[in-house]
This record gives C-alpha cells, structure tokens and sequence, in this order.
C-alpha cells in the first residue's frame, strides 16, 4: 500500500514537496492558484525534485471548476483550464487525474445537471486521453452527490475511473 498527501496550493510548491517526500510515497497534486497553478510553476524543477524523493504523483484540478455550468461558454472555459492541467500533469508523470463533481445552480434539476457534467466529462475524457491521462471523478457531499447519480455518471462514461 502507498500512502500519499496533498499539497496545500496556497504555500510554496517546492517545499509542500520536501515535506511530503520525507513522510509519503506519493502527493495528490491539488493544481490550483495561487501558487500551484500550472502557469506558476516550474514543471522541470518539481519533476527533478519527485525524483530525487522517488515522489509518486496523482494529479487534482480544482474543485470548484463549474463543468455543469448553465452557460455553455463557462463550461468550456473550464473544460479547457483542466486541458492546460493535464498537460502539465503529464510532463510530471502522473498516470491519474481527478475532477471534481460539478452542479448547476438550484434552478436546474439533478437531470439537467447530470446531461452537462456528462457533457463536460466527455470532453475532459477525450483531452485527458491526449496526454495519456486517465480521469478520475469525485462526488462531492451535496445532496445530489449520491450513489444513483454517481451510478449514472459512470455508466454512461465508462472509460471514467471512480
């Protein structure tokens, strides 16, 4: 078994890695702002520096990405911010990538929102396939994160890892 801890994407990357590469096996990557943003980094240092620790890596993109927004645009946005992600992910190495469950506001049924994460996810399934990353999804602990719309979500994308 391997034992891995996120960083903290608010302190400085480089020692979030000296700290988990002298206690963990591997660090769960939370790739966000404001200073562990794939525009903030410095992929060749980090990469020498899970090596020289023998770090393995997960990769995580921001939680709060709106892949079920009701506007089209954002959803793309979005969409294309993770691409970005995962193409810095892959110059680390990591195999596994995980989103995050996503939810249109109130005034949207958990049907609809279902149609647009599965949307999104399609897409985030085809890039990440790109740079040879496989996609991982995690429910959130709203009351639409349950069992039968995760249920759904993985059957109708079955190249989607839980």
């Amino acid at each position: 078994m391997k034992i891995g801890y996120p960083n903290n994407p608010r302190k400085e990357i480089m020692e979030e890695i000296k700290w988990i590469g002298e206690h963990f096996d591997f660090i769960d990557f939370f790739m966000e702002p404001d200073k562990a943003y794939y525009n903030q980094i410095d992929l060749k240092a980090i990469k020498r520096a899970l090596e020289d620790y023998g770090l393995g890596i997960v990769g995580h993109t921001a939680y709060y990405l709106p892949f079920a927004s009701p506007i089209k645009a954002i959803r793309m946005a979005a969409i294309n911010e993770a691409e970005k992600c995962f193409a810095s992910f892959s110059k680390l190495g990591a195999e596994y990538v995980t989103v995050h469950a996503s939810w249109p506001p109130s005034l949207f049924n958990a049907k609809e929102g279902l149609q647009m994460q599965i949307e999104s996810l399609e897409i985030l399934l085809q890039r990440a396939e790109k740079y040879g990353i496989k996609l991982m999804y995690e429910s959130g602990v709203g009351e639409l994160d349950n069992y039968g719309n995760v249920a759904k979500i993985l059957q109708a994308l079955p190249k989607l890892y839980f």
